[in-house]
């Protein structure tokens, strides 16, 4: 991909505030269920975290992943409309 194309969204989370290893594990068995494939994002559900394009990615992964999951957690004005594109792609 160009670099043109890339947007960097910064995180306000410190790196020393992240869980270790084997509670990050435990979420994602919590989440997942299983091993397969997962897509996460965490933040402001607002346009600037573009959201819409990881759910929109995921719908065409599918046919190469059918097992694949998208995990979104946060807050924000897009909530409803997330939720809205997730049940259409899902």
């Amino acid at each position: 991909m160009p670099r043109s194309r890339l947007q960097v969204v910064t995180t306000a989370l410190s790196y020393t505030e992240l869980p270790d290893a084997r509670a990050c594990a435990a979420v994602r068995a919590r989440l997942a269920g299983d091993d397969s494939p997962v897509l996460a994002a965490l933040g402001a559900l607002e346009p600037v975290k573009d959201h819409a394009s990881l759910l929109e990615a995921a719908a065409l992964l599918q046919g190469r992943w059918p097992r694949l999951r998208v995990l979104i957690a946060g807050e924000g004005s897009l909530r409803e409309p997330l939720l809205a594109l997730a049940r259409e792609t899902a």
